[in-house]
């Protein structure tokens, strides 16, 4: 037990050694003082991302896709959204819940 004692404060004094040689010579061992120090450069800043990914898709369906201007001139809904809304089964006849039908709320029956 006594001899790998000895072992490992040899070798933890050859690694000082190293550190002291690779620390007094900066422009041959650059990359190794990055490595040792854990210096890097980056153009990003620590913290959380930004989604800026996001921020463009969402931006360009309300400007091209969502247009309100454009729906308010229009008056009408485009035949595109009406197949999805009929796919979808929002036109489909809700039947009264004492006549057998689903116990769902009617949006008639709120105004909407």
């Amino acid at each position: 037990m006594k001899k790998s004692r000895e072992l490992v404060n040899i070798v933890k004094c050859r690694k000082l050694q190293y550190l002291g040689h690779i620390m007094r010579n900066p422009v041959r061992y650059e990359l190794l003082q990055l490595i040792l120090q854990g210096k890097i450069d980056s153009k990003r800043q620590p913290g959380r991302r930004r989604i800026s990914w996001l921020v463009d898709p969402v931006t360009k369906s309300f400007d091209e896709v969502n247009d309100p201007l454009k729906n308010g001139s229009l008056e009408t809904v485009e035949p595109n959204t009406l197949e999805g809304l009929w796919d979808l089964g929002a036109f489909s006849l809700q039947i009264p819940q004492d006549l057998g039908g689903p116990a769902v709320c009617s949006p008639l029956k709120w105004g909407i």
